[in-house]
């Protein structure tokens, strides 16, 4: 397995970065949705699973979670205007 120097000793791994570009395109789209937000996501090393994570600007901690960035939107909607009815 290749490591790339600068990647902090991350191992390279080929055909992984369609899922950053992936990624990065719903992360700018959520951003946008959600101006009032910071949002971001955390890809997993080991699994290249990604958790999505949201928090209102100026909040210490992350007040939502989801495995799919349409869970998140769902969260944060949620949290911001009421349960679904």
């Amino acid at each position: 397995m290749q490591v790339d120097e600068g990647s902090q000793g991350i191992p390279w791994v080929p055909r992984l970065f369609h899922m950053t570009d992936w990624a990065e395109a719903r992360l700018a789209e959520l951003r946008s949705q959600f101006p009032e937000c910071d949002v971001w996501y955390v890809r997993c090393a080991t699994t290249r699973d990604i958790t999505w994570h949201a928090k209102p600007k100026g909040s210490a901690v992350a007040t939502v979670h989801a495995s799919a960035p349409k869970g998140l939107a769902a969260a944060i909607r949620e949290q911001t205007e009421g349960p679904a009815r």
